[in-house]
């Protein structure tokens, strides 16, 4: 996962419940088998590629680029990374709105 998604997940948490459920589930996701990949200049050119190309939000970018370099599947629920067609392979989850 992209330290850019972690800080995603850990904003989102946030905004939607506030900071001490926020840090709540960080010390539950840290428990889990999950690598944080740092983001240098070169990812963060790719990343910032994949955005102009295909029209993705920012942390999109960057899952995308993780997942392309690693040859990897992107597990998600939003639609939205169809747009990078078979670039990407892509789990689709279902959608749930909070």
């Amino acid at each position: 996962m992209s330290a850019v998604n972690w800080g995603e997940v850990f904003y989102t948490e946030w905004r939607r419940y506030g900071e001490s459920k926020a840090r709540a589930a960080e010390m539950n996701l840290r428990r889990l088998p999950v690598v944080v990949i740092a983001v240098d200049l070169d990812r963060a050119t790719r990343a910032a590629a994949l955005k102009q190309k295909h029209n993705l939000g920012y942390a999109d970018a960057f899952a995308a680029e993780l997942a392309m370099e690693r040859g990897a599947w992107l597990v998600t629920a939003d639609p939205e990374f169809s747009k990078l067609g078979r670039a990407l392979s892509i789990f689709s989850l279902p959608r749930h709105e909070a």
